[in-house]
């Protein structure tokens, strides 16, 4: 093998391994991210629905809340949703038909809150209790590893460019020194 073959591959080999790692630490960094923005994520849903329910809640509508559980647009995140009264008894239920997180690391539970009373403290008169989902997670990681994949492959063929000028460069003057000396 020459000594150009030599040092290209040798560079494109580190550029390789430079541009495998970066992207594995990436995803790693983002796939913790990713969960802690679907705990969020799952919050938000529960906010806006506990604000939406404080009514059929207070006046122990089952069919009112119901309804605005029925309203809820088809999330990703979530793969139930519950609502309690302030006694425990379910008034709403639905189920995504999605798949839900094992354990109980992917639950949401907000409060549904009446008016303020006369000390100012708004009373707790239900519960919102979500069932989060890996689904939207998982779709969220694919796209970003995807992603990844791109970029590393561009950096790749870029560095095996790269790999190839210098090889040939450093070799010229390397090949001319042998001739040289070996004459």
């Amino acid at each position: 093998m020459s000594l150009s073959a030599r040092l290209v591959g040798f560079g494109f080999a580190l550029v390789l391994c430079t541009s495998a790692a970066i992207g594995w630490g990436l995803t790693q960094a983002a796939t913790h991210d990713l969960r802690a923005n679907l705990e969020a994520r799952g919050l938000a849903v529960a906010r806006g629905l506990a604000a939406r329910l404080a009514g059929p809640v207070r006046a122990g509508d089952p069919r009112g809340a119901q309804r605005i559980v029925d309203a809820v647009w088809e999330e990703n995140d979530v793969a139930r949703v519950t609502v309690l009264d302030d006694m425990g008894r379910r008034l709403a239920e639905r189920d995504f038909q999605l798949p839900p997180f094992a354990g109980s690391e992917a639950r949401v539970i907000y409060p549904i809150t009446g008016p303020p009373g006369a000390d100012g403290v708004k009373p707790a008169i239900g519960l919102v209790r979500l069932r989060l989902s890996p689904k939207g997670l998982e779709a969220r990681r694919a796209r970003y590893l995807d992603r990844v994949v791109q970029i590393s492959a561009a950096v790749a063929a870029g560095g095996l460019l790269v790999a190839l000028a210098v090889g040939l460069a450093l070799a010229r003057p390397l090949r001319r020194l042998q001739r040289v000396t070996g004459e």
